[in-house]
């Protein structure tokens, strides 16, 4: 994973504590969805669509084993063109993993802040003697 979302060992990987209820398990399927003859003219129907776009991934992706959390965007603070979630006691920051070739910040600064805050703080490395990741 750290290969395909961080660009290759450059990023970092943010662990969080939600609850379950939030969260929407993943389904994976070997055809690409289909939309309704009526999404163009029906809402209802786009937002079915929308739905099951956002909960399905292609069959090759199952070892992810992937949960994820969707937030309205009007629930977001707005800077600029992104737009940010805040925690809470129901989306608590718990880790944060830096890549292997991570090279982006005062990193004792982040380590400092992180920990006083409760933050576990790690750097991913590859084991040595496999192909595996480890902190």
């Amino acid at each position: 994973m750290w290969a395909h979302y961080t660009d290759s060992h450059k990023g970092i990987a943010i662990g969080f504590d939600v609850l379950d209820n939030l969260l929407f398990k993943i389904d994976y399927v070997e055809s690409r969805i289909t939309p309704e003859a009526d999404v163009d003219h029906s809402k209802a129907a786009m937002v079915g669509l929308v739905v099951k776009l956002l909960r399905t991934k292609h069959k090759e992706w199952p070892y992810e084993d992937e949960y994820r959390l969707v937030r309205p965007l009007e629930n977001c603070n707005q800077k600029g063109d992104k737009f940010f979630a805040a925690l809470n006691e129901k989306t608590r920051l718990e880790e944060v993993i830096l890549g292997a070739r991570y090279q982006g910040c005062q990193c004792e600064k982040l380590e400092s802040d992180l920990k006083s805050a409760g933050v576990k703080y790690r750097t991913a490395h590859a084991e040595f003697k496999g192909f595996r990741m480890t902190t």
